[in-house]
């Protein structure tokens, strides 16, 4: 299945199942509720679940450890930049994840700037994916349960979608 082409119009377009298109705004709408208390902390918790030790500062949270990881190995250093840029960065992953759950559909046309929001999105989604299985490299092994499996079916149909935009935005 090669969901994406593009159009001699400049768009890129796709037809999708219904059933896919509730699993796209699914999955965007997780990705964009679990960066909602980075995007808009409350005045109390300006930097929610940060887990500050060692030569790291990460969100407590796998998932969203990966979404935003450290830019710098040295702690302090570390935690100025999140905290000067983490807010922002969550909130353009809100963004992006909200372009698609307001634009799948099963007849779904994107402009360059929807396309590039998809991509971040798809991107978001697998990692959080590879966050809730464990994955951390092409070496990780994943221990197969029905819920594993459905989730790396899941991943996998992602990975395939989001290669067929890229292919069809870079034609």
């Amino acid at each position: 299945m090669i969901p994406f082409r593009a159009t001699e119009d400049g768009f890129v377009e796709a037809q999708f199942e219904n059933e896919e298109v509730d699993l796209l705004a699914t999955l965007a709408s997780q990705v964009g509720g679990l960066l909602q208390g980075v995007a808009a902390p409350s005045d109390d918790d300006p930097l929610p679940g940060l887990v500050i030790g060692g030569s790291e500062t990460l969100p407590a949270d796998a998932a969203l450890a990966r979404l935003l990881p450290n830019a710098y190995a040295e702690a302090e250093a570390s935690a100025e930049f999140r905290r000067l840029t983490e807010r922002g960065l969550a909130g353009r992953k809100q963004a992006s994840a909200q372009v698609i759950v307001d634009t799948a559909s099963p007849q779904t046309r994107l402009d360059a700037s929807a396309a590039l929001a998809w991509m971040r999105s798809l991107t978001d989604m697998r990692l959080v994916i590879a966050a809730r299985l464990g994955i951390e490299d092409d070496e990780s092994e994943v221990e197969l349960t029905d819920e594993s499996e459905a989730m790396l079916a899941v991943y996998d149909w992602l990975g395939g979608i989001q290669d067929s935009l890229v292919r069809a935005v870079d034609r």
